[in-house]
């Protein structure tokens, strides 16, 4: 094994979806999804019981004896045709492949293991997504220090700041749904996709076998499916991938030494570094950090797959075999690798507080200012007199406001109630609940 995606990242079932083994029993279902249609059709006359023995004896034939027939016709899928024919009876094997070209098979092969692999993400994603959503719930209280920069800006809750995250999940989630609804279609077209070869009867034959595949037919093509509904698709996945990066690293700057507001979980057995045995680090995080730095660099190679020479070349081919099965198989392990880290993730309440409280009241200069506009002041010189205050750190509210008081312009528009009201947490907890519940209660998960 060389690759990683081979023994460390992505789930055995998303590797079985793109293993060669695989692929040959896709590739037989495709065969005889258009063999059993010709026959309903009447252009051939095979018994039944026949055909569906046929078919479970291809089933059965291995990659490893496609590669051998591809070593002396090279021709992967003359290869494939001649070692079913070599397992079934004569009366279904000289109808094998009638009106098809290679492409016929290979791309609705690529379609359903793509298919297949959403269904996976998808289901990743929903488990990730309920974990997202339970936890905005459970700290929807938790007050925090905001940041922008790095730097100290308002108090806000934990719960809200992961609020954006399910709706960014929730956002990838429709796209990808929309993906597997519009852009996973298959095609029965021949060399050139005119389907000249079953003519007049070839979009009767198509739709029979494509429903047998469970696809639904593309609008139109050449000879192989038009590569940007491919890039629609993947173009999602990779976007998916962000998002789950930028989950995976606030958690990883959370987690920080000097801020140790959240952290991965830890069992004693685990070890963070060889020649550090106090060290606890955010490995998880940075390995879903890690992956996304990869899986963008996919996106150019997928957009240059959308071109190809007249009806088809075979550029797409090779770059189609790598990159498809490593950008579901890295973005498998992303998703596994967050839900791992959500559910085991530690929230230190108490650091949380103790970098509120040590934030001092430079924080509460926003509302503070708001305030004084809405006590007649003129916004822009607040902001400029309020700027040079909080250049000093203040020990109290009583120290913060006889400040202002030595500013002739600021006691104009401040008294100490106001100062309390704008260092009054429960005013933040209440902002940041009610745009969460508002959320929350118009969330549709279907």
């Amino acid at each position: 094994m060389i690759h990683p995606i081979e023994y460390r990242y992505g789930s055995n079932d998303m590797r079985k979806i793109f293993d060669r083994d695989s692929w040959v029993k896709y590739a037989v279902d495709v065969e005889f999804a258009l063999l059993e249609s010709l026959v309903e059709i009447g252009l051939f006359n095979i018994d039944k019981e026949m055909l569906r023995e046929a078919h479970n004896r291809a089933r059965e034939i291995n990659y490893a004896l496609v590669k051998k027939y591809e070593e002396r016709y090279k021709h992967e899928l003359f290869a494939l045709i001649h070692a079913i024919y070599e397992v079934v009876d004569r009366e279904v094997g000289k109808a094998l492949h009638v009106g098809m070209t290679s492409n016929d098979v290979i791309d609705n092969v690529l379609m359903l293991q793509i298919r297949d692999a959403l269904r996976i993400i998808l289901k990743r994603l929903d488990e990730v997504i309920n974990l997202v959503k339970n936890f905005v719930e459970r700290y929807k209280k938790q007050l925090v220090v905001g940041r922008t920069h790095g730097r100290y800006a308002v108090p806000i809750t934990l719960g809200f700041r992961f609020l954006l995250y399910l709706d960014e999940l929730l956002r990838s989630r429709g796209e990808i749904k929309n993906s597997l609804e519009r852009f996973i279609v298959g095609k029965l077209g021949g060399a050139v996709g005119s389907q000249v070869e079953l003519y007049p009867e070839g979009a009767k034959i198509e739709s029979l076998m494509l429903q047998k595949l469970g696809l639904k037919p593309a609008s139109t093509y050449l000879q192989i499916i038009p590569r940007d509904l491919i890039a629609y698709t993947l173009l999602r996945i990779i976007v998916l991938s962000s998002v789950l990066e930028h989950i995976a690293n606030e958690i990883r700057v959370l987690s920080k030494s000097g801020i140790d507001e959240v952290s991965e979980g830890f069992n004693m057995e685990q070890v963070g570094s060889s020649v550090m045995p106090h060290k606890r680090n955010p490995v998880l995080s940075e390995k879903v950090c890690g992956l996304a730095r990869y899986i963008r660099g996919l996106a150019p190679s997928i957009l240059e797959n959308i071109v190809f020479e007249d009806e088809r070349d075979l550029r797409n081919s090779s770059l189609e075999r790598t990159l498809i099965p490593e950008l579901f198989l890295l973005v498998d392990e992303q998703l596994i690798t967050i839900r791992d880290i959500l559910e085991s993730l530690i929230v230190n309440v108490k650091k949380c507080e103790v970098n509120l409280e040590s934030a001092g009241y430079e924080i509460y200069s926003s509302l503070l200012l708001h305030i004084g506009v809405r006590n007649g002041g003129d916004r822009q010189k607040i902001h400029e007199r309020l700027k040079k205050i909080f250049l000093k750190q203040y020990k109290s509210i009583e120290e913060l406001y006889e400040a202002i008081k030595s500013d002739d312009f600021l006691v104009n528009y401040f008294n100490i109630d106001d100062l309390r009201m704008a260092t009054d947490l429960n005013i933040y907890i209440s902002a940041c609940e009610s745009k969460i519940n508002q959320y929350l209660n118009n969330l549709n998960l279907e």
